[in-house]
Formats: C-alpha cells, sequence, structure tokens
C-alpha cells in the first residue's frame, strides 16, 4: 500500500490436447470413459478434469519434457474430486499424469499431454472498471491510458527499461451491482465482479493488472482501494478524479489536493508494489536514513520529481515484466 498515506480472460485456449490414455492390464482395470482433460489457460495455469470410473483418489503429477526426459516439476498433489489446477506456466511441453491411489488400481498411471499455446509476453493491462449505475466516461479511460504511457516513460528513465502495455489499451469493465454495494469490503467484492469480464488477480507470470475502479470506500471501513500488492495495483474514484484534474473528498470527506503528477505518481507507486517492491526498510523502521523523495515512500507525491533507489532500479531490471523492447511493443 502507499505510504505514508495521504489518502490513501478469461481469455482460455481452447488448447488441441493430444490425450495418451496408458490402462495397464491385470487385477482391475478402471474404465476409462473420459481420461483426463488437460486444458493450457492463458493466464498461465493448468486445469486438470478426470474421469476415470471406480478409480479414487488420484495422485496427480506436472512433468516437463527437457533433454528427452519427462521430469517432474511439481511434487505429486493428492486429489479425490474432480478437478485441479497446477501452474504451468513457461514450460514449452508438459503433461499430467494420474496414478490411482486406491486399492485395484492399475500399475501404470494415465496421461494427457498439455499442448502450451505461444508463450504469452508479460506486460501490463489497463482496466477501467464501474458500478452498473454510474456512466461510462470516456475521459476516465482516457486519463488512464495517458497514465499508463507516462509512467511506463518514466521507469524506463529510472532503470534503461521499461515494462510492455497491453496492445489491447484500455479494456473497460462494468460490475453486476451499484455503487453502493462497493462501499464496504471493497477489494474484495470488486475482485470477485470483476472476474466475470476480466480475471482480476495477483501473481499472475503474465499479467501485472493497473485498475481503476469507480466506487467509493465507507470512511474507516476495511479493504479500501488505492492499494498494490505482487501482480495488481487497485485504485478507486479518487484517483480518477485526480487524472482528470477534478478533486473532491475523500472517502471520510476530507479535501483532496495535489495536481495531477502526484495522482500518476500513486498508480506508479502501486505499480512499483505490482513488480515487487516493498517500501524502503529505513522508513518502514522510521530510521533517520529514510529517503523520503524515493517513490516507494513519499515521493509520489512530487511524480515526475522522484526517483528509484539503486537496489530498486536493480531488482526492476532483472525482472521479466521489464524489457529494453518496451517502446515497440504491440505496435
Amino acid at each position: 500500500m502507499r505510504a505514508p498515506r495521504q489518502r490513501r480472460g478469461r481469455a482460455a485456449l481452447g488448447i488441441g490436447l493430444l490425450l495418451a490414455i496408458i490402462v495397464a492390464l491385470g487385477g482391475f482395470t478402471p474404465v476409462a470413459s473420459a481420461g483426463i482433460v488437460a486444458r493450457n489457460e492463458r493466464s498461465g495455469w493448468c486445469e486438470v478434469t478426470a474421469s476415470i470410473d471406480g478409480v479414487a483418489p488420484w495422485e496427480l503429477r506436472l512433468e516437463r519434457l527437457r533433454g528427452g526426459q519427462w521430469i517432474t516439476v511439481r511434487n505429486p498433489f493428492t486429489w479425490s474430486g474432480q478437478r485441479a489446477s497446477f501452474r504451468c506456466s513457461g514450460i514449452a511441453r508438459a503433461r499430467i499424469r494420474a496414478r490411482a491411489t486406491s486399492a485395484g488400481s492399475p500399475a501404470r498411471p494415465v496421461t494427457a499431454e498439455i499442448r502450451q499455446p505461444k508463450p504469452i509476453v508479460p506486460q501490463v493491462r489497463m482496466v477501467y472498471a464501474r458500478p452498473r449505475d454510474r456512466p461510462a466516461r470516456d475521459d476516465f479511460a482516457a486519463a488512464i491510458g495517458n497514465a499508463g504511457r507516462e509512467i511506463q516513460r518514466w521507469y524506463a528513465g529510472q532503470v534503461g527499461r521499461s515494462f510492455r502495455l497491453s496492445p489491447r489499451g484500455v479494456e473497460r469493465c462494468v460490475l453486476p451491482q451499484d455503487a453502493e454495494h462497493y462501499a464496504v469490503r471493497t477489494l474484495t467484492r470488486v475482485i470477485q465482479d470483476l472476474q466475470p469480464c476480466r480475471e482480476v488477480g495477483f501473481s499472475s507470470p503474465a499479467y501485472v493488472w493497473l485498475v481503476y475502479v469507480d466506487v467509493d470506500h465507507a470512511c474507516n471501513r476495511r479493504e479500501p482501494l488505492g492499494v498494490g500488492a505482487k501482480g495488481l495495483a487497485i485504485l478507486p474514484r479518487d484517483d480518477l478524479d485526480g487524472l482528470v484534474g477534478v478533486l473532491g473528498t475523500n472517502d471520510c470527506g476530507e479535501p483532496l489536493t495535489g495536481a495531477v503528477g502526484r495522482w500518476v505518481g500513486g498508480a506508479a507507486h502501486e505499480l512499483g508494489h505490482a513488480f515487487g517492491l516493498p517500501h524502503p526498510r529505513a522508513c518502514d523502521r522510521g530510521r533517520p536514513t529514510c529517503d523520503y523523495a524515493a517513490l516507494m515512500w513519499a515521493g509520489y507525491v512530487s511524480f515526475p520529481g522522484t526517483h528509484l533507489r539503486t537496489q530498486e532500479r536493480e531488482r526492476l531490471s532483472r525482472s521479466p515484466f521489464f524489457t529494453r523492447a518496451w517502446a515497440s511493443f504491440g505496435r
């Protein structure tokens, strides 16, 4: 989260699967009614559904092909239902192997090979979301896009490389409830209700999400927006107003201040958290060596006149989301 605080898809591919069902003969032989269905999601997860009559539970392994040998990349996963998920991003060729562990199970496992889609280039996706009772604002969407590009250029100046912005531009979502519904438990409710539109979440190997939501949070209640954590930066109506230069009051009725740059800086700060940057330790501990002007502390209020510290620049330079080819991506 931002500190110090003044205020604070599924694009799943229908992957063609090569299903190789190998069932040992001898003893009890289960009926392989559908074998294993395994698919790779664009979000980086593999979902596995097994339908082998008469055999449960299963022990599942995710394996990858390396040097002509299949090796396990996930420990066995004991599973007694019909579904399981594995993170399988970054694996060019993988398979799921299921071995029944109940009495009378076959000697050899059932195997489903996963054909991966073309690897996704890690990128930042921008989303403008609004509840169903609030009108669409083209000025908000345009301001989000402008802020994303300004932050992208700023990081490039600091790190020598930057993140890629999704060629989709600013994606739009309409939440299924009125704004009042999101005044409490805002973070949880917003993320839940975004899922049918976009699979916004944490720690995706493919996407970092920059999400602006046109909702207000009840004063001093839990789960406000205006936070960043690994893979997600999510900001409320206050920040949208700030981006278009029309300031009102915060959740508790206090007037908001700051030029547009301060609100762009807030997003840059939260994106820093989304990329894995913490607050400076000296600042969190109240030490006199705190670099107050750093972006990841109070420097966001004077954006773009702030900076990343040396260790932050080094960390981002190793991130898969940062590249020297950021300017040409999607063009």
